[in-house]
C-alpha cells in the first residue's frame, strides 16, 4: 500500500509517519519507483505499536527508539525492552521524585527481593517496579503512623502471579524460537493503563463482599434497599 493508504488504515498522519521514519521508530517502505514506496502489515503493526508506547504509554519519543531498537532480536532482547517500557511507564506515572532518596528505600528493595525471590518470583534485577514497591511500601506505613511491613507483600504475591500468568496464557517461550513478538511490548504498556484499575476496582468489590458476607442477613437486606 502507499503511504496515503497506510495513514488511512493506521489513523497516522503522513507528516508523522513521516517523522517516524526519519527518527528510526519504523522502517522505510520498499522503494517502488521515484519518491515511492510500498508499505505493509508490519508497518502498520509498527505504527500500532508505536502509538500504544505514545498516546496509551505517555512515552517519549527517544524511549520509544529505545525500546524498539531491542525488540525482536533476541528472546532476551524483546522481553528486556518490555521490562524497560515497563520501566519508562512508572517513571511517567510518577510526576515527582517524593520518596526518590528515602533512605528507606533502598534497603526496603534488597528486603522485597528477598522476599519475592523466596516465593519463586523472578524479575530484571534493576527492575523498575521492584523500587516503585518499596516506596508505596515506605509512603504508605508512613500516612498510616506506623513502620513499613515489607512482608506484607506475601499476602498479594501468589494471587497477583496468578493474574500475571492468566494473562501470559500457558504458552511457553521454547529456546528455538528467536524471539518473542514485539506486540509483547505493547500488551504489556496497554494493559498496565487500562486494566490495572480494573483489578482495583474489582479489590475494592471483594473487600465490600467480604465486608457485608459477615454481616447477619438481615443487616445485608436492608443495605441492599
Amino acid at each position: 500500500m502507499r503511504m496515503q493508504a497506510l495513514s488511512k488504515e493506521s489513523g497516522v498522519s503522513v507528516p508523522t509517519i513521516k517523522y517516524y521514519i526519519r527518527e528510526g521508530l519504523m522502517p522505510p517502505g520498499t522503494p517502488t519507483g521515484p519518491n515511492q514506496a510500498d508499505y505493509g502489515d508490519t508497518h502498520l503493526r509498527r505504527l500500532a505499536l508505536i502509538r500504544a508506547l505514545r498516546e496509551v504509554g505517555g512515552l517519549g519519543i527517544v524511549t520509544i527508539r529505545e525500546v524498539l531498537a531491542s525488540a525482536g532480536e533476541t528472546q532476551a532482547d524483546t522481553i528486556g525492552a518490555m521490562g524497560q517500557a515497563m520501566d519508562a511507564l512508572a517513571a511517567s506515572a510518577r510526576p515527582d521524585e517524593a520518596g526518590e532518596h528515602d533512605p528507606r528505600v533502598p534497603p526496603m528493595v534488597e528486603e522485597l527481593r528477598k522476599i519475592l525471590a523466596s516465593e519463586g518470583w523472578v524479575f530484571r534485577p534493576g527492575a523498575g517496579a521492584l523500587s516503585a514497591l518499596a516506596r508505596a511500601l515506605v509512603a504508605g506505613a508512613d500516612a498510616m503512623g506506623e513502620e513499613p511491613a515489607p512482608k506484607a507483600v506475601r499476602l498479594y504475591a501468589e494471587p497477583v502471579m496468578e493474574i500475571a500468568r492468566r494473562e501470559f496464557g500457558p504458552r511457553q517461550i521454547q529456546e528455538d524460537e528467536a524471539r518473542v513478538d514485539e506486540d509483547t511490548i505493547a500488551w504489556a504498556v496497554v494493559g498496565t493503563i487500562l486494566y490495572e484499575p480494573v483489578i482495583l476496582a474489582l479489590r475494592r468489590l471483594a473487600h465490600e463482599h467480604e465486608a457485608l458476607s459477615r454481616l447477619p442477613e438481615h443487616v445485608r437486606r436492608k443495605l441492599s434497599q
